[in-house]
């Protein structure tokens, strides 16, 4: 897949230095395009006026703005994380893939195995037959979470030809 471009748009230099604050933080390779996507946009909402600035270079105010984009962004992970911890318990205890299971369901499996943590408790409630509504208050988080959740496991399992297995 080709890495986004952002010609006209925004000056090659942001773009770069997006890249290499996020390398120096720790994030993984695969993160950073949606990094460079999020924080692009700011980037370009961004109005640098020297008379404000107090005396700084444009390039310290935009490498500012980055880490600040890139700490809210780890502060975010950091608090997902601890949810997911903090409800793990939910999650089923047989969780490991027997060997006497079909290749179909070997598929769905493997298309378990790569969600996320978040993603696969509620495809878990979801499979034990509890509700949104009550995967919600279990674990204390809005309906639209968990409806973005169920969507993106929809299109998911669906771009991998395993919709047969949803609900409708």
């Amino acid at each position: 897949m080709d890495e986004p471009r952002y010609d006209g748009l925004i000056e090659q230099w942001k773009v770069e230095l997006v890249e290499r604050c996020a390398r120096r933080m720790g994030f993984l390779a695969h993160e950073i395009d949606d990094l460079k996507q999020e924080i692009v946009l700011e980037l370009i909402h961004f109005k640098f006026d020297n008379s404000k600035s107090n005396g700084a270079k444009e390039s310290t105010v935009v490498q500012a703005l980055i880490m600040n984009q890139l700490r809210n962004k780890r502060r975010g992970c950091a608090r997902e994380y601890a949810k997911i911890e903090r409800y793990k318990h939910l999650m089923p205890r047989n969780a490991e893939s027997s060997p006497s299971k079909t290749p179909c369901q070997l598929d769905v499996q493997d298309a378990f195995d790569d969600l996320k943590p978040i993603e696969r408790i509620v495809c878990d409630r979801l499979a034990e037959g509890d509700s949104v509504e009550s995967i919600r208050i279990q674990m204390g988080c809005g309906w639209h979470t968990i409806d973005r959740v169920v969507r993106h496991l929809r299109e998911q399992f669906g771009e991998l030809e395993l919709d047969g297995w949803l609900g409708k």
